[in-house]
């Protein structure tokens, strides 16, 4: 297997690091990164979420489509600044792209998305400005992107390396990007978009795993239901119970860069 320092080497050159790439960190460690989009206010599925990932004082990222901040809406950006981990909260907010769009016909092409067969104009322009609008309404900076769909092509590898800010892709191209960490898909929480696994569903998957050091869960909390979370909480408490620690993108980022 190879090690941290390995890893660290990648990233740093902006190797990627394929799903399921075996890997075991110096320590022994592994460790599990939430991935939870869509969020363009205070829903109720999120709010909810960030309440239970504070008493619990576990670490999670949450992905924000950022046309949801153009309007002034202070309680919005309040929730977003008290929560965040650069104010002593346990989410890391990343950038989800702009507007989270599917596009019927871009210049004669079909089947279009946000970062998916759009030119690099438009691509730049949806990944700077989103970037301008978090720092302007809540002082915060994207160091996490994680495209819509988790769809890209070869404009957005070159729209991103323009963005220095944002190190890490997660659901990104099984090749290197230079600059970038890129976290794989290792697990899959959702049985479909917004439907979480049931915990036997779940921990049927888990034990067939791949060696890997972290697991990237993904989920949409904004349409779980009462019985979709209870079976969250069933997954992160079988996580926990294993010895996974809870980091956001960023921090599993410094903690490679610190095992050099």
């Amino acid at each position: 297997m190879a090690s941290l320092a390995a890893g660290t080497a990648r990233a740093q050159t902006g190797l990627a690091q394929p799903a399921g790439a075996p890997r075991q960190t110096v320590s022994g460690a592994r460790y599990v990164i939430w991935k939870f989009d869509d969020v363009r206010g205070i829903s109720p599925g999120f709010q909810r979420l960030a309440d239970w990932l504070t008493a619990k004082k576990m670490k999670a990222g949450f992905g924000i489509i950022c046309n949801s901040l153009e309007k002034e809406n202070p309680a919005y950006f309040d929730w977003i600044k008290k929560n965040a981990v650069e104010n002593g909260g346990v989410i890391e907010f990343w950038h989800h792209g702009y507007d989270h769009r599917t596009i019927a016909d871009q210049g004669g092409k079909t089947g279009c998305s946000e970062f998916k067969g759009t030119d690099y104009a438009c691509q730049h322009d949806h990944l700077a400005k989103s970037s301008a609008l978090i720092t302007q309404k809540t002082g915060l900076v994207f160091h996490t992107f994680g495209s819509p769909f988790n769809a890209w092509d070869n404009e957005t590898i070159k729209a991103m390396e323009a963005l220095p800010d944002l190190k890490i892709w997660l659901y990104g191209p099984p090749t290197p990007v230079p600059g970038k960490l890129i976290l794989g898909r290792t697990l899959n929480l959702e049985k479909g978009t917004g439907k979480v696994a049931t915990y036997e569903q779940f921990e049927q998957d888990y034990k067939k795993r791949k060696p890997v050091d972290y697991l990237v869960l993904q989920g949409h909390p904004a349409g779980w239901t009462p019985e979709h979370f209870a079976s969250f909480e069933r997954i992160a408490g079988l996580l926990a119970a294993e010895g996974w620690k809870f980091v956001t993108p960023s921090e599993y980022l410094a903690l490679q860069k610190t095992a050099k």
